[in-house]
């Protein structure tokens, strides 16, 4: 976990390495460099520039936020609020009913994790997921619009069950037994699977 006293900035390298700082931000930035020089290679070649660079934008914040959750148990809104953001700026290049299409998808992501969130708190008493995951579906949701999130979900459900059998069955004390996930890496799993193909 991150001292309470270490500054936001530089909590990449404090989980990674164990460490903060400006050196170990440079490391930091080393990884997510080689990551992205990974991903040109198998996946962007031939892709226009502005695409490339959008996309890395998605994938390093993707990145960020799963090493963050996972350590946690949150997502800090500087992460999601910007990808919200330029989520909605994308739509907005591409005309106002696809704005209005991709704001939908937002407010129906953000929706439907509070619904969920809402029902459980009725039950159990108690949050049973974090608003950050449903702004990081928002953020889905202002990127792919919102006939994308049914795959998103689907993914992000289908990838988190699976991981925690495969803890469950080959760690004696595994996530699953401490009564909580951090669900915001599968969450990124879906949104950067659909992203990689808008079959939708």
């Amino acid at each position: 976990m991150l001292p309470p006293q270490t500054c936001d900035v530089f909590w990449w390298p404090a989980m990674i390495f164990g460490d903060a700082g400006p050196a170990a931000a440079l490391k930091t930035l080393s990884v997510a460099f080689a990551l992205l020089l990974l991903w040109f290679a198998v996946w962007g070649a031939g892709w226009p520039l502005p695409s490339m660079l959008i996309s890395g934008f998605l994938l390093v914040n993707l990145i960020g936020l799963t090493w963050f959750d996972f350590d946690h148990y949150r997502i800090p809104n500087w992460i999601n609020y910007p990808l919200i953001l330029v989520g909605v700026g994308l739509a907005y290049t591409k005309g106002v009913n696809v704005l209005g299409w991709h704001m939908l998808g937002a407010v129906i992501g953000y929706g439907f994790i509070w619904g969920l969130n809402f029902y459980w708190q009725q039950r159990h008493g108690k949050d049973g997921i974090g608003m950050g995951d449903a702004k990081l579906l928002a953020a889905a949701g202002a990127w792919l619009g919102p006939l994308a999130l049914p795959f998103v979900t689907l993914i992000a459900s289908g990838v988190a069950l699976f991981f925690i059998v495969m803890t469950k069955v080959f760690k004696k004390n595994s996530i699953a037994d401490k009564g909580r996930i951090a669900f915001g890496p599968f969450i990124a799993i879906g949104f950067w699977s659909a992203w990689l193909h808008p079959f939708i």
